[in-house]
């Protein structure tokens, strides 16, 4: 007898970091298909001018940044969009302006599926 994994729970075999993102992946996928609208709007522009609302409601002039990796695009976006209101800004690991974030979020799902299946061919 053969039985399906569950895909909705990480592997318990899993270290926690690896187990505290697989479910942090699936709950963010769970989110996206219940409002997949909201989720077009969450462009790295629309959170650049979030971050400038709270800037304002914190009533700073000018804010200090450290970015990494997305953080990067984050904000160069948002000096693009409010120079004037950044003091200092350190980005770390910046990635690619011409980076396709969907064509990664595939990537990554695709060899997510690879994995699941080889672990399905190892299983005795």
């Amino acid at each position: 007898m053969s039985c399906e994994d569950d895909w909705t729970q990480p592997d318990p075999s899993l270290p926690e970091k690896q187990k505290a993102r697989f479910e942090a992946d699936r709950d963010h996928q769970r989110r996206v298909a219940r409002d997949p609208e909201f989720a077009r709007t969450l462009t790295t522009a629309t959170i650049a001018r979030d971050m400038d609302r709270i800037r304002i409601a914190l009533g700073e002039d000018k804010i200090g940044y450290y970015g990494i990796s997305w953080g990067t695009a984050l904000g160069a976006q948002y000096r693009t969009l409010f120079d004037a209101h950044v003091d200092k800004m350190l980005l770390d690991s910046v990635m690619p302006p011409d980076l396709d974030l969907i064509e990664m979020d595939r990537g990554n799902d695709r060899a997510g599926e690879r994995v699941r299946r080889v672990r399905r061919l190892a299983r005795p």
